[in-house]
């Protein structure tokens, strides 16, 4: 026997959990193109003025590419389960598979996987030990660029929120600053307004957060909405019922570094990599241990003073940095569920 889908009722309830519990996917702009897409974006330099007073405005596009594959979670049911089981295990069972799909979607966004690109391995991690009124105002709704920060929206788990900004007070009742409604603070001459939506979500680590505009610049290609499908066909020795959720999608950030914040506790930091040769002068051909105490953490690196992402090269045993001509080898380790290390930053020159 073939599998057979799950009626139509069931389905759009598991639409409604993706809703529900993948908040951050849910949030981003998504399409419905065939296969994988490139999505033109533009962007815009400064603006110059010729001796006539003309303002010249140069306006350039990019592109950015969206792979997509299938995103899948299953599971097998004892049919004997199935038999003295209430009618509503049906649907109960895919509810469970529309909840695992929905924080697979959004770990994909939060960090990436094979179809998707994360925010969070583009950017460098700003740390906190505390969060203050100011903080909150200063460094993290100021510290992007205008548009981004009038529609930015803050990216935790529900842990982040009670724990750290609940605890965030003002003024001399302690009124809590987050609040369902927003509320007004006079400080330093100046009023404010806390009215910036927050996504919970699992896929954030405690005291981890992003602040940043993801509706404008995270796109994701959908091709096939999510389907759910179950295979009661009998194979020799089982007897059970094996139930599949399936969904063909990918995603990548479109200008994270300017669009997006992201805030960890010192903690919550992988340890920055160190050189096994000093800088200054080395021989030809030098290849450079580079290490890390973060257990299970992986190193990038640059050879043309760079600052490196996941994209650059990756170090390993094979794939040291060999030093051919004067050069800045800079190197991050990362490490999932963590903030990215700082960068290391050794100069070397050709002796001889």
């Amino acid at each position: 026997g073939g599998a057979y889908l799950v009626p139509t009722n069931t389905l759009n309830s598991i639409k409604t959990v993706l809703e529900e519990y993948g908040r951050l996917y849910s949030a981003v702009t998504k399409y419905t193109f065939e296969g994988d897409v490139a999505l033109p974006i533009g962007s815009v330099s400064e603006t110059t003025k010729d001796s006539n007073g003309v303002v010249k405005l140069d306006f350039a596009f990019t592109e950015v590419k969206i792979g997509q594959d299938a995103v899948i979670a299953t599971v097998e049911v004892k049919n004997i389960l199935l038999k003295n089981s209430i009618a509503a295990l049906e649907n109960f069972i895919s509810t469970q598979l529309g909840k695992w799909l929905a924080v697979k979607l959004d770990m994909a966004v939060a960090y990436g996987d094979e179809s998707f690109e994360g925010i969070i391995p583009q950017l460098t991690a700003k740390t906190y030990t505390t969060i203050d009124w100011a903080f909150l105002c200063q460094n993290i709704i100021g510290g992007l660029k205008g548009a981004y920060s009038r529609r930015g929206a803050f990216v935790m788990n529900t842990q982040t929120l009670w724990k750290r900004f609940m605890a965030i007070t003002e003024g001399s009742a302690g009124t809590p600053l987050a609040q369902n409604t927003p509320i007004m603070h006079y400080e330093n001459g100046t009023w404010y307004i806390l009215d910036k939506p927050v996504i919970e979500t699992d896929a954030m680590q405690d005291d981890d957060f992003i602040f940043g505009a993801l509706n404008d610049n995270y796109v994701a290609n959908e091709s096939q909405e999510i389907v759910i499908e179950a295979d009661p066909s009998p194979k020799f020795g089982e007897d059970k019922t094996q139930w599949r959720g399936k969904v063909y999608s990918g995603g990548s950030p479109v200008l994270a570094n300017e669009a997006f914040l992201f805030f960890c506790l010192d903690s919550d930091k992988v340890a920055t990599p160190v050189a096994g040769t000093n800088a200054g002068a080395v021989a030809t051909g030098t290849e450079i241990e580079l290490s890390c105490i973060t257990t299970k953490s992986t190193i990038y690196y640059t050879l043309d003073g760079s600052i490196p992402t996941t994209k650059s090269a990756k170090y390993s045993a094979t794939n040291k940095p060999a030093i051919t001509e004067a050069c800045t080898l800079k190197a991050i380790a990362v490490k999932s569920g963590m903030a990215n290390s700082a960068v290391l930053s050794v100069a070397y020159t050709i002796s001889g």
